[in-house]
C-alpha cells in the first residue's frame, strides 16, 4: 500500500484540478447549481467552510476537522456544526463526485488529517454508490413531463382555495413581470410557471457572471436560441445531467460569446459540443 504523506499544503499542489481561483469558484458555482438542495443547510455551513480552507492551493484542502469547525463556531459566535454533520457533508459530496478524499499519515505512520481535493464540474453523470439514491432516467421524465404534457389554463385550480393550489398547478400566465416574454413564450409550452421561474432564475446567474455590458433583454435571443436547443437535444434523449443544468451551461457558453463580440467584436457563433467535451 503507497501511503500519502503528511506536508506541508503546497507540497500538494500536483492534486489541484483548477487552473485559478476564479475557475475553481466557477466550477463551486456549477456544482451548487445541480447540487446544492442534496445539502441541508448545517452541511452547506461545513461545505463553503472547507472550499474557503482549498483557496490557497485551488481546490486542495488539508485542515483538521476540529480546525474547520472551531472557524465555524467562531463565526457563528458559539453556534457552529457537529463533527458528525461533517462527517455527513463529506460523504454527500464524495457520493456526488465533488469531492475526493485521500487519507495521509505522519513519518511515523500514525493517521493524520484528510487531504480533500476538489473535482471539477463535468457533465458526466458520477459514480452510483451501492444503496445510492439517485435520480433514474423515469425519475427525471417525470419532473419533465411537460416536455410532452404541458399543462394548460383549464386545469390551474384544483380548488377553490388558494392556499391548497400548488404551484405546479400555475400556467406561464402566473409568472412575474421581470420575465423576459419571449422566453416565456419559448417555455411554455412545456413548462409550467414554477420551472419556468427556476430557468430563469439561471438566465439571471448566467448573465451576471457574463459580464455582458448590454441589458439582457438585448442578448435574449441567445437565451432562447441556448433553451430550444436543450429541448432538442433532450427530446433526442442525448443530455445526460439534468434539462436545467444543461441548459445554464449551454446559456453561459452563449452568453460568454456575445461578451467576446463586445470585447473583439467577433461576428461568428462557435459550436459548442457539450455533449462530448
Amino acid at each position: 500500500m503507497i501511503f500519502l504523506i503528511q506536508s506541508n499544503i503546497q507540497n500538494f499542489k500536483e492534486y489541484s484540478q483548477f487552473k485559478s481561483l476564479k475557475d475553481f469558484n466557477n466550477n463551486i458555482e456549477q456544482w451548487m447549481i445541480e447540487y446544492k438542495q442534496q445539502f441541508t443547510p448545517s452541511e452547506l455551513i461545513a461545505l463553503k467552510r472547507l472550499i474557503r480552507y482549498s483557496a490557497k492551493i485551488y481546490g486542495v484542502a488539508n485542515a483538521k476537522i476540529n480546525t474547520i469547525l472551531d472557524s465555524i463556531n467562531e463565526k457563528s459566535n458559539g453556534y457552529g456544526i457537529s463533527r458528525s454533520t461533517f462527517k455527513r457533508m463529506i460523504i454527500k459530496a464524495k457520493r456526488i463526485g465533488l469531492l475526493e478524499v485521500k487519507e495521509t499519515v505522519r513519518h511515523n505512520m500514525s493517521q493524520s488529517s484528510n487531504l480533500y481535493i476538489f473535482q471539477r464540474f463535468n457533465t458526466i453523470e458520477p459514480p452510483r454508490t451501492e444503496g445510492e439514491q439517485v435520480e433514474t432516467a423515469s425519475e427525471q421524465q417525470k419532473d419533465f413531463s411537460q416536455l410532452n404534457h404541458p399543462k394548460t389554463s383549464n386545469n390551474i385550480f384544483k380548488t377553490s382555495n388558494i392556499k391548497t393550489t400548488s404551484l405546479d398547478d400555475l400556467d406561464h400566465t402566473y409568472l412575474p413581470s421581470f420575465i423576459d416574454s419571449s422566453f416565456i413564450d419559448s417555455a411554455r409550452p412545456f413548462f409550467t410557471a414554477k420551472k419556468i421561474y427556476e430557468l430563469w432564475l439561471r438566465v439571471l446567474i448566467a448573465y451576471k457572471k457574463s459580464n455582458v455590458s448590454r441589458p439582457l433583454a438585448e442578448v435574449i435571443g441567445a437565451v432562447n436560441k441556448a433553451f430550444k436547443e436543450t429541448v432538442f437535444l433532450y427530446k433526442q434523449g442525448r443530455i445526460k445531467t439534468s434539462f436545467k443544468g444543461y441548459f445554464y451551461r449551454l446559456c453561459e457558453s452563449y452568453l460568454a460569446v456575445e461578451r467576446r463580440r463586445e470585447v473583439k467584436g467577433q461576428s461568428v457563433i462557435p459550436f459548442y459540443d457539450w455533449l462530448n467535451e
